[in-house]
């Protein structure tokens, strides 16, 4: 969704987040690396945002 704001064309927009069909282990690569991030965030990004 972070990437919604940035495509401008609102056919293109639909298409890339409401019709694109992404087999089984390309969504889990994403949802890994999705965790990965959040997981650095939390324990290894050192600049604190919210104290």
């Amino acid at each position: 969704m972070l990437m919604y704001e940035y495509i401008h064309c609102q056919q293109k927009r639909d298409f890339f987040i409401f019709e694109l069909l992404l087999h089984w282990p390309k969504r889990f690569h994403i949802i890994c690396g999705i965790a990965r991030g959040l997981l650095y965030l939390h324990q290894d990004f050192k600049l604190r945002i919210i104290r």
